[in-house]
C-alpha cells in the first residue's frame, strides 16, 4: 500500500466531494419534481463546495511554500 502525504489525501478528498457535490446538484430537480425537500441535500452540496474552496486555497499556499 502506497503512503500519502497530507497534501496528497487533501487533493483526493477534495476531488471526491467535488464529485459528490457535482452529482447531488445534478439530483435536485428530481427530488424537487417527486415534491420531496431538497434542504438538506442543499445545504451538503453547500458545505461541500466550502471544503473544496478551502482546499484550493490551502493547496495553492502549499504548493507556493514547497521549495522547488
Amino acid at each position: 500500500m502506497s503512503q500519502f502525504t497530507a497534501i496528497e489525501l487533501i487533493e483526493l478528498l477534495r476531488d471526491r466531494l467535488k464529485e459528490s457535490a457535482d452529482c447531488m446538484s445534478a439530483d435536485i430537480e428530481n427530488i424537487r419534481r417527486n415534491g420531496l425537500c431538497a434542504a438538506d441535500m442543499i445545504r451538503m452540496i453547500e458545505n461541500a463546495r466550502y471544503f473544496v474552496s478551502e482546499a484550493d486555497v490551502f493547496l495553492a499556499a502549499s504548493k507556493k511554500e514547497v521549495p522547488a
